[in-house]
C-alpha cells in the first residue's frame, strides 16, 4: 500500500481526475457516495494491490478551501471513496485515506473544518475531535441516486 498527496501540481493529478471521471468509477462513486471530482479539490490517494498484484487507486479522501457564511476560509473535507473492488479486500482503506488527510491536511492547515458524512465513518471522525452539528440543515436524507442515504454535517474548530 502507498499513499500519495495529489494536488493540482502533482504529476499524476490529471491522470487521477481522468480516472475518476470515466466509467465505471464515475457512476459507482456517484451512486455509492453521491460524490464526484470537483474543481479545486486535492486528494490523499491510497494505492493498493489488486488481485494481480498491481498498484491501483483504491481509496481517496479529498479536501479544498472554501469560504463560510462570514467569508472566513474553512477546510472542506469531501469526495471520499473506497472503490467497490477493494472493499472486501481491505476494509481499512477508508481509514487509511482519512488518516492521511487528517494528519497531513486537517491538523496542519490550522483552519476550521466541515464535512458531510454518511453514518459509517462518523465515529472515526468523532474520535479525532470532529463534532456532529445539530443546527438547521445539519442532517438529512438524500435519495438523489435512487438509494436512501442518511447524512450529517460534522465540524471541527480551527487548530
Amino acid at each position: 500500500m502507498k499513499i500519495i498527496h495529489l494536488t493540482v501540481d502533482h504529476p499524476h493529478f490529471q491522470q487521477f481526475v481522468a480516472f475518476v471521471g470515466a466509467e465505471p468509477i464515475r457512476g459507482q462513486w456517484w451512486r455509492d457516495a453521491e460524490s464526484e471530482h470537483e474543481v479545486g479539490t486535492a486528494y490523499f490517494l491510497v494505492l493498493a494491490e489488486d488481485l494481480a498484484g498491481a498498484l491501483q487507486p483504491a481509496a481517496w479522501a479529498g479536501y479544498r478551501i472554501e469560504r463560510d457564511d462570514t467569508g472566513a476560509p474553512v477546510l472542506r473535507c469531501c469526495n471520499n471513496y473506497v472503490r467497490r473492488s477493494f472493499r472486501r479486500h481491505d476494509p481499512e482503506l477508508y481509514a487509511e485515506a482519512y488518516r492521511a488527510r487528517h494528519e497531513q491536511g486537517v491538523l496542519t492547515c490550522g483552519l476550521a473544518a466541515v464535512t458531510y458524512l454518511f453514518p459509517e465513518p462518523i465515529p472515526l471522525h468523532e474520535a479525532d475531535g470532529w463534532v456532529q452539528d445539530t443546527g438547521p440543515g445539519a442532517s438529512g436524507i438524500s435519495r438523489v441516486t435512487g438509494v436512501e442515504h442518511h447524512w450529517r454535517r460534522l465540524t471541527r474548530a480551527a487548530a
